[in-house]
């Protein structure tokens, strides 16, 4: 039941931001939270080859390697009585002092001014009575984000209480056309999950909206990418109402859209179309029959767009060719692959930007050649990883799964690094202490269990010089070189220590070389003379776990 009622704005102004959890009045957990291994997925890239050498290396020893990763509990809620959605699709949602920050695009900026620019709009205000679920947020006109952050919501909450609510969701995407829509997909995808268009509640633009129930679904996505738990659910879902396409290699092309598009998107074809790649006008599709083609999808060709989010539906193993402009450092499908334990090559091309508008949505020129090259290491991506578990990449040489911790170092005041370092450090500060000079030194004793370490530091440097694009970071062990990187923000660098530098050593000798090493007196940056290089947060020993083929699984 709703009732309308006349203006009303109130004088009251939120005071504060606050996420959603905070807001709860009461709260169930629909999902644990937990933490996962992230193998490592990707077997070929070309940055370097076109000039992006330091987007490479910094890729290599950040987003592609292997990780431990926390998810974030998913959790339902109910939000108190009387919260208020403004008007003028804002979606946004505050009661008495606070206003929800989850709701609040990252680009707007003065959110008080804002605000009162909504809340006096002469709009009537709308009561609901009925238990409803938050569905509507910025950007649910973008199909990625549609499916990948905001449906998942709706999901798991119908899913915890089949026919419960009435689903918030903007007029705006749920009014159907005479022709095929977006609105069409939208309520195409809620319905593959059994919510009905006579259970979607169409928020008016033109109105503002008091709940007397509303419920909300937090946790989604955390910062190592979107719950594998969530992603199960949706596929398992699909899985069970749904007959996969049955084609085997698949390219989703953006022929349509302005942007990211390929240059030379005749030759792209012509490559696809002799390489067994099925490539079908995807927009034409019914939300179905797109979940079909990438049910059973052996290897996936697509540029890094709202396309791709449907490799939450792909099945374990899925072989994916991603296609990017440039240095555009997005990592929104990769924790997908990896939470698929899939295999990746990530491909850049040359960007056609003009200058105008953003650059990551320029045309660009894809590079045939690599093309093939991808195809290729993806055809024989487990053998790259053979016995020993690793991926040799961009002369790095990566675990694709790491096991438990060993050891871990905390530089800072409340840390233990104090017990470790010797030669070449500051005093310990809050959070970090600084290597001083062109080396540093440390200590550690070995662990027992030595057949397959990855040593991981998280770093940063202070990149103060506009001529200087960052500090080189070179790592020895015992005496053996094992890598580095040349850090130029915050860095969390992974480097796996060769058998040579762990055999019939008692202890772990380490070197940093850091020969840029400056101190901010001398850049005109303040009036500390210490020659400093890079700042040291932690340092971790982990595992490396042994690898399983998907034939060995499968016997297992």
């Amino acid at each position: 039941m709703t009732k309308r009622a006349t203006p009303n704005r109130s004088a009251a102004t939120p005071k504060s931001l606050a996420q959603l959890p905070a807001l709860f009045t009461t709260c169930e957990t629909l999902a644990q939270p937990f933490e996962a291994v992230l193998p490592a997925s990707v077997v070929f890239t070309n940055a370097a080859r076109i000039g992006f050498d330091a987007f490479e290396r910094r890729m290599v020893n950040s987003t592609y390697r292997s990780r431990l990763a926390p998810f974030d509990p998913v959790v339902l809620g109910k939000l108190p009585s009387g919260t208020t959605m403004l008007g003028g699709d804002s979606y946004w949602i505050w009661h008495e002092a606070f206003l929800v920050s989850d709701q609040i695009n990252p680009l707007v900026g003065n959110w008080p001014q804002s605000f009162e620019e909504l809340n006096a709009m002469p709009f009537e205000t709308e009561t609901i009575d009925e238990p409803c679920l938050l569905v509507a947020r910025y950007g649910d006109v973008t199909w990625g984000h549609w499916v990948g952050e905001i449906l998942p919501r709706a999901i798991m909450a119908e899913r915890a209480h089949p026919g419960r609510f009435r689903f918030v969701v903007g007029q705006a995407i749920t009014t159907m056309s005479a022709a095929r829509s977006y609105a069409t997909a939208i309520l195409e995808s809620l319905a593959a999950f059994g919510i009905g268009n006579d259970r979607v509640l169409q928020i008016r633009p033109d109105r503002h909206y008091r709940f007397k129930s509303l419920h909300a679904v937090s946790g989604i996505w955390s910062m190592a990418g979107m719950n594998p738990v969530v992603m199960d659910v949706m596929r398992g879902a699909m899985r069970n109402s749904i007959v996969p396409a049955g084609h085997q290699r698949l390219a989703i092309l953006r022929r349509g859209n302005q942007t990211r598009r390929f240059s030379n998107s005749d030759a792209v074809e012509r490559l696809l179309s002799e390489r067994r790649f099925h490539r079908p006008s995807i927009e034409s599709l019914s939300f179905s029959e797109q979940v079909g083609l990438f049910l059973d999808a052996e290897m996936i060709f697509g540029v890094q767009g709202s396309g791709l989010i449907n490799l939450i539906f792909a099945p374990q193993g899925v072989r994916v060719i991603s296609m990017a402009p440039g240095a555009w450092p997005d990592s929104y499908f990769h924790p997908l692959i990896q939470a698929r334990e899939g295999w990746h090559a990530d491909l850049r091309g040359p960007t056609l930007w003009g200058g105008e508008g953003l650059q990551r949505d320029a045309p660009f020129m894809a590079i045939e050649s690599d093309i093939v090259a991808a195809i290729e290491h993806l055809e024989q991506a487990p053998a790259v990883v053979g016995r020993s578990g690793m991926i040799e990449l961009a002369g790095a040489t990566l675990p694709r799964r790491l096991g438990g911790k060993l050891m871990d170092v905390v530089f800072g005041t409340a840390g233990n690094a104090a017990d470790y370092t010797r030669f070449g450090w500051s005093h310990p500060e809050a959070t970090h202490t600084w290597a001083v000079g062109p080396f540093s030194t440390m200590r550690l004793p070995k662990p027992h269990d030595n057949s397959g370490i990855v040593l991981e530091l998280d770093v940063v440097a202070l990149v103060l010089d506009r001529g200087l694009v960052g500090r080189p970071l070179d790592v020895v062990v015992n005496g053996v070189p094992v890598g580095g990187a040349v850090v130029d923000s915050f860095s969390t660098i992974a480097l796996v220590l060769p058998p040579a530098c762990l055999a019939g050593h008692e202890w772990l000798d380490i070197v940093f070389i850091h020969p840029v090493c400056l101190s901010p007196r001398r850049t005109g940056h303040g009036d500390d003379d210490r020659e400093t290089a890079i700042s040291f947060l932690a340092l971790r020993l982990m595992a490396i776990d042994g690898v399983q083929t998907g034939e060995q699984r499968a016997a297992a």
